[in-house]
């Protein structure tokens, strides 16, 4: 038979217990929080640390994007006295590059050009021959800078001459990252100049548009007519 002491010792007992799990529960919960502090904490810090990692990222690439104008600006200049001439034929063996080249812009200059036109160097375009591919550009380096320039305007006044059978075309020697949008311009016989510090200047309908960076020129793009067109950075 249950007394009254039995239940009242069962009573403290469960009382007891309940207490220890009630502060064991507590205790536990107390734990968990700190814990859950310590990982908002980490979070946050983490968080910061990815802003500053993100920030110094878009920094290196605005120096590195800096950097490559630069160093395209340097190969321009370094070519200022270049000429670059397409659809020659090629021959099957050696060729007299500035004697050819000679011949031709003394055709483009008419009377207007020199007796003698002294070339640092001349070459065909330095890659792989391709079978019944479309024939190396002839490149120079002109003596005189004035005398490129002289040649070039006077260039600029067709589309392509004809010479020894073909219709060639002149061109600036230029670095070749922009070469997808001076090919668009030739194509739409939009005439364009190359500035320094570099940038590329179109006129179009008596207006002059600019592009010195990549994410201007879809907006050069645009005013100019012209269709999207990828340009490498």
């Amino acid at each position: 038979m249950v007394t009254k002491q039995d239940l009242q010792v069962l009573t403290t007992t469960l009382h007891d217990f309940v207490a220890t799990t009630v502060t064991a529960l507590r205790s536990d919960g107390g734990a968990q929080e700190t814990c859950i502090q310590a990982l908002k904490a980490q979070t946050q810090a983490s968080t910061t640390q990815t802003r500053a990692t993100d920030t110094a990222l878009a920094r290196q690439g605005a120096m590195l994007l800096a950097l490559g104008r630069q160093t395209q600006d340097l190969d321009n200049r370094s070519r200022r006295s270049n000429i670059r001439v397409c659809s020659v034929p090629e021959p099957q063996g050696e060729e007299d590059a500035e004697g050819l080249l000679t011949t031709l812009f003394s055709l483009i200059l008419g009377e207007e050009g020199p007796d003698q036109i002294q070339f640092d160097r001349a070459h065909r375009a330095l890659r792989q021959r391709i079978l019944d591919g479309a024939p190396h550009g002839l490149i120079c380096c002109l003596h005189s800078y004035q005398l490129k320039e002289k040649i070039m305007r006077k260039a600029r006044s067709r589309p392509s001459w004809h010479f020894q059978d073909s219709d060639v075309i002149i061109y600036n020697d230029l670095s070749p990252m922009g070469r997808p949008i001076t090919q668009a311009l030739r194509d739409k016989q939009i005439p364009f100049k190359w500035g320094f510090p570099f940038c590329l200047q179109a006129r179009y309908n008596n207006e002059w548009a600019q592009v010195r960076w990549p994410e201007e020129v879809p907006s050069f793009l645009q005013k100019l007519e012209l269709n999207l067109i990828e340009v490498p950075n």
